[in-house]
């Protein structure tokens, strides 16, 4: 099944992320009760405002850089740990045709005659026996938690080197688009925005695990 997905990937290729536009600024809440996460933002703008001849300085996310900053760290298994919402996530890697590979595709919901997110998600659980590093508890991520590891500092990806190979382009979220069931969330590692789209789509995914319920 694997080097169907494979396959898959390199044939359908990368759908870009200008194919998608974000429909509105979702409040992005932290995990924790404690507070919100950064953006990652820590470059300053400026602007214009009435009267200035010039752009002056403003308090804008860069200048203020409120909330958590983003904190990550290497586990001995190979995953991810967010040091601010306790989610461990998936690593990529490129050109290693298996479960983890950076270009595999699959949709959220289909015919029943192809694989799906879910299948894959199925097979992490598996890898080894045990599961994708010793656990079997993965999952796909809801909206607010893949936003959560946006860096809106970096472009293409908009996302920590830490993570592995990541696609700039658009990986599904377990949460479905209320205005019609057919369609679910996405978040975009071009530049960060999110979209919803038909659940028939070949898109990205990343697994995630843990965190407080």
């Amino acid at each position: 099944m694997t080097g169907k997905r494979q396959r898959q990937g390199l044939r359908q290729g990368v759908l870009f992320a200008t194919g998608l536009l974000a429909w509105a600024l979702l409040p992005l809440t932290s995990a924790l009760a404690g507070g919100l996460p950064a953006t990652g933002q820590t470059t300053a703008y400026k602007a214009r405002n009435n009267g200035d001849a010039v752009p002056v300085s403003v308090p804008d996310d860069g200048t203020l850089q409120r909330g958590k900053t983003l904190r990550y760290k290497l586990l001995k298994d190979g995953t991810i740990e967010d040091k601010n919402t306790g989610l461990n996530w998936e690593v990529k890697c490129s050109n290693c045709g298996g479960l983890h590979d950076v270009v595999g595709i699959d949709v959220w919901s289909g015919d029943g005659s192809e694989e799906t997110i879910w299948d894959w998600l199925n097979q992490i659980n598996a890898e080894g026996g045990k599961g994708y590093a010793g656990h079997n508890d993965w999952r796909i991520p809801n909206l607010r938690e893949l936003q959560s590891i946006v860096d809106y500092e970096r472009v293409g990806p908009s996302i920590d080197p830490i993570f592995g190979p990541t696609v700039s382009n658009f990986y599904w979220s377990s949460t479905t688009y209320a205005d019609d069931p057919a369609q679910a969330w996405l978040v975009g590692f071009l530049f960060g925005d999110f979209d919803a789209n038909g659940k028939d789509a070949l898109l990205f995914v990343r697994a995630v695990r843990g965190g407080p319920k």
